[in-house]
């Protein structure tokens, strides 16, 4: 009798040893597809902000090339009494303008 229960002891120990393998096993497929995924998530996030980096650079130079060409040919604002709008009409253009001498002509 005391042999009969030592071999189902034993025979249950390696049921649970390998149903615990077995989990063990499944939860690392798991872990392994959730590390493949956020390498491939974390590769598109460096694309994107390899990319944003260098839009980011063109921004600034486009910004200082504009300041520098806008100081080295002295180009300043127009003033708001000096801007005409043309309408033109199938027929006619009209000018509108904030002088009246414009509109006059």
């Amino acid at each position: 009798m005391r042999t009969e229960n030592l071999v189902i002891v034993v025979m249950m120990a390696v049921v649970f040893l390998g149903v615990n393998r077995a989990m063990t096993i499944q939860e690392s497929y798991k872990l392994w597809n959730e590390i493949d995924q956020v390498e491939r998530e974390n590769t598109v996030l460096r694309e994107e902000f390899g990319r944003l980096q260098l839009e980011e650079s063109m921004l600034v130079t486009e910004a200082l090339l504009d300041q520098e060409t806008r100081e080295q040919l002295r180009m300043v604002v127009p003033d708001e009494n000096a801007v005409v709008y043309v309408i033109e009409t199938n027929t006619d253009v009209q000018y509108v303008g904030l002088d009246n001498k414009i509109n006059a002509q």
